[in-house]
């Protein structure tokens, strides 16, 4: 065999391996609809797996849409946890978030470059230093959350009442799942927001 035939022949192996490797990705995810009687947690945990990319990509075309916010997913959710009182530090942030300690240091150095966020010295333990969403990083918080919910909205118009209805009692199921709670002892708990408005 020649050259060109033995990179042919290359390039073709490749190319099955590629699909071999995504079908065995995707079976790993189980199946993406079965009977009721037969969804087990495994396979519940599979298909929940499959929508997460492409509900974050929606997420993130979203806030890089509107000129008003243009903020890195990562950087929402951060203004998130903090918007929320579910984190008042870097650390207790990036244990939230689930990154590392730098990754968060970076992300709430940005976040305070672009006046979103501010630090200040705990009052109580002026070792700590707390973190905090400026009126302005409220503002824009508040503004993502408003596209992104209407923009969903829009997205489930297709669906019928009683589907809306199925979802809106999943996601409440799930919210008690995964509901983060905050990394300080609930005495010690300082409200962070410029704002007590829940977003939109």
């Amino acid at each position: 065999m020649g050259a060109s035939g033995m990179a042919a022949a290359n390039l073709m192996a490749s190319r099955t391996a590629a699909v071999d490797a995504r079908g065995a990705a995707k079976d790993s995810l189980g199946p993406l609809s079965a009977p009721a009687s037969t969804v087990t947690p495994l396979v519940l945990a599979g298909a929940y797996l499959a929508i997460i990319p492409p509900f974050l990509g929606v997420v993130r075309k979203q806030l890089n849409s509107d000129p008003e916010v243009q903020i890195r997913l990562g950087q929402f959710r951060m203004m998130f946890v903090l918007f929320q009182g579910l984190a008042h530090t870097v650390s207790e942030a990036a244990g939230t978030l689930g990154i590392t300690l730098p990754s968060a240091s970076k992300m709430a150095d940005d976040l305070e470059s672009l006046k979103l966020l501010s630090r200040e010295t705990d009052p109580v333990d002026r070792r700590r230093t707390l973190l905090s969403l400026t009126p302005a990083g409220c503002a824009v918080f508040q503004r993502a959350v408003t596209s992104i919910r209407q923009h969903l909205a829009g997205m489930f118009e297709t669906l019928s009442p009683t589907e809306r209805g199925f979802l809106f009692c999943a996601a409440g199921k799930l919210a008690e799942i995964f509901q983060p709670t905050a990394n300080v002892p609930h005495e010690e708990k300082r409200i962070v927001r410029s704002s007590p408005s829940e977003p939109a």
